[in-house]
């Protein structure tokens, strides 16, 4: 920009210069390789939060179908220990035979270890899904910073 003016035979120059680099090949390479770089970290990201999000998701359903598991072996074993107790008086009066009342028994172990396995199920269920959980939270945060 320039600026002349003529006052009283005295000329008055003024001028101003403006200069903006242009962006070179290479600054325009980088930029790219980085934006490019950046897009292919956030679809890793979004990849990784999908498969957290899906692992979380199966691990509260398993926890769940223990829970209900854990409840009906819990409303069998007592079913079997109410019969199991029927049945030794039967035994002791001789309407039972051995064989059979010991088969009970084996119901009622049986039973007491669908209990255990259903708790253990229940236990490794909770711990992966917060495990995931957790591993989804800085994730979240991630985003809600963009």
């Amino acid at each position: 920009m320039g600026y002349s003016r003529e006052q009283s035979g005295v000329e008055n120059l003024m001028s101003v210069s403006v200069s903006i680099p242009l962006a070179s090949r290479q600054v325009r390479i980088a930029s790219g390789m980085a934006m490019a770089e950046a897009q292919k970290a956030n679809f890793e990201i979004g990849r990784v939060e999908n498969r957290l999000r899906q692992e979380t998701q199966y691990w509260f359903t398993q926890m769940e179908s223990a829970t209900v598991r854990s409840e009906q072996a819990q409303q069998n074993l007592a079913q079997l220990q109410q019969q199991h107790g029927l049945m030794q008086k039967a035994y002791k009066l001789g309407e039972l035979s051995l064989n059979e009342l010991l088969l009970h028994s084996q119901q009622l172990v049986d039973a007491r270890g669908r209990i255990d396995q259903a708790k253990i199920d229940y236990a490794e269920s909770l711990s992966l899904l917060l495990l995931n959980s957790h591993q989804l939270w800085p994730l979240h945060e991630d985003h809600q910073a963009e």
